[in-house]
């Protein structure tokens, strides 16, 4: 399982740092830098967990703590998402998660107008006390550029957890910045 997770990091870090010069040879260069405003997520079957965050209160367990879609077309974006949460309750108690994935959207109508979308994602999670799941997971939403350099999204997310942690649907809200020529 280490190896998967190295294996993992490094193919997300080799994409990340690879990407902008991907992004400059497409037709309408551009980065979205976001994060999620609003959350729901809601286990399914034997995973009775229930977070409903305003502001994100999940990041990272089901939706996106901050995103950064690299656009390499007019329709597609390679995102890496990163989220940590950290706690401390006091006497040496603390737990923490951090989320790394890495999701492909696909934009109906383009990066230009208001647009459906569908997206791919596949990631991994270290928290506290657990063995490092790995998620996988499918959604479908709609972005809403706004003013030419904000946009707001709204997707739905089905995902599946490894380790017995199981399956999630979540509802989000995000808001991003557009960088970079457009």
């Amino acid at each position: 399982m280490r190896r998967f997770v190295v294996s993992v990091l490094f193919g997300l870090t080799i994409a990340v740092t690879g990407l902008p010069s991907i992004a400059h040879a497409a037709d309408d260069p551009a980065v979205e830098v976001g994060t999620s405003l609003v959350s729901l997520v809601a286990g399914l079957g034997s995973n009775d967990t229930t977070i409903i965050g305003i502001p994100n209160s999940t990041f990272g367990f089901g939706t996106p703590g901050v995103y950064a879609s690299f656009f390499a077309g007019p329709q597609l974006a390679i995102e890496p998402q990163l989220a940590l949460s950290y706690v401390s309750t006091g006497q040496n108690r603390s737990s923490h998660l951090l989320s790394l994935n890495g999701q492909v959207d696909y934009f109906v109508e383009g990066l230009r107008r208001p647009s459906a979308y569908v997206f791919a994602s596949l990631g991994v999670a270290n928290a506290t006390g657990s063995t490092n799941p790995v998620n996988v997971g499918l959604g479908i939403g709609y972005r809403i550029p706004a003013g030419g350099r904000l946009s707001f999204r709204l997707d739905a997310r089905f995902q599946h957890f490894t380790d017995g942690i199981g399956n999630t649907v979540g509802l989000g809200f995000s808001l991003g910045g557009l960088f970079g020529s457009r």
